[in-house]
């Protein structure tokens, strides 16, 4: 399974973008929300149904062994339209350009959810370095 994680470091104004295979039983995923020490987890709701919805079983699962809260969202939130535009108001213009030029499918869609999240911009002073 192709994994796409995006996080957002408030503390070291630090935002990382990976993406990476990952098994069935979703072991680096795991490893990579520990050692991050993630507490919250923005993702595309599940509507249910088909092999989507098993994925999603599973990435629930994950979450809950490592005591993630996950918030759902709606897809809209995951849009790429201005993606580019919103990475450079939080970090500086030539990151952003690297960022863009060596993207990948899902990281797109991934960082897109985190700019769309609640109190990314809620203050001015919320300039992140891109990793």
């Amino acid at each position: 399974m192709q994994v796409g994680l995006a996080y957002c470091d408030n503390t070291l104004k630090v935002i990382g973008v990976v993406e990476f295979l990952d098994g069935d039983q979703l072991c680096n995923l795991e490893a990579a929300l520990v050692r991050l020490g993630a507490r919250e987890c923005v993702a595309v709701e599940d509507k249910g149904g088909g092999a989507k919805s098993v994925e999603n079983k599973k990435i629930k699962e994950v979450l809950q062994r490592c005591d993630v809260v996950l918030t759902q969202r709606k897809s809209s939130d995951f849009a790429t339209k201005d993606i580019e535009q919103d990475l450079a108001r939080l970090v500086n213009s030539q990151k952003s350009a690297r960022y863009s030029s060596h993207n990948a499918a899902l990281n797109i869609p991934v960082c897109a959810g985190l700019e769309n999240s609640p109190g990314i911009y809620h203050s001015e002073s919320n300039v992140c370095s891109l990793l």
